[in-house]
């Protein structure tokens, strides 16, 4: 099974793109056979809960950056070294580690970060005009690259 996990945090403005652009994956491809999607705040050993029956995981999170809604494709190690300020996005490696280590699953992780200003993670169940206008494109992208030759 193929899982798309979008983190983030729904009150605090722009951190929940992640959660934005899985749930525009899912109302694509809610009907495809063994992909599954998953959006919420996870962390730490939440996220080892949520990946660790997966064969694949795809990861989509925001990042703290300059150029507003910039996609980066991650490896798993290059991860806990960018710089976030947000508490859900700090030690994603771990987690996948240790599932990998004790259950032989994901045995692939992909990681999606988006580029989010700093001033616009703050209290708002809103995102930013900019940012949302970009939900569609960043769901394009990641769809051709995870769900075209499935």
């Amino acid at each position: 099974m193929k899982l798309f996990v979008g983190i983030g945090n729904e009150i605090m403005g722009d951190d929940q793109i992640g959660i934005a652009v899985t749930r525009k994956l899912y109302e694509r491809f809610k009907d495809k056979k063994g992909v599954c999607f998953i959006t919420g705040s996870f962390n730490g050993m939440k996220l080892f809960d949520v990946i660790k029956d997966a064969d694949e995981v795809v990861i989509i999170d925001s990042i703290v950056g300059e150029e507003e809604g910039k996609l980066h494709k991650l490896d798993i190690d290059e991860v806990d070294r960018i710089k976030t300020i947000h508490p859900h996005s700090l030690g994603i490696a771990l987690p996948v580690k240790l599932s990998q280590k004790y259950f032989g699953k994901p045995i692939s992780v992909k990681i999606y970060a988006i580029e989010v200003k700093e001033e616009n993670l703050k209290f708002s169940e809103n995102i930013s005009f900019y940012l949302k206008a970009k939900i569609e494109k960043i769901a394009d992208i990641i769809a051709k690259n995870e769900l075209s030759n499935d």
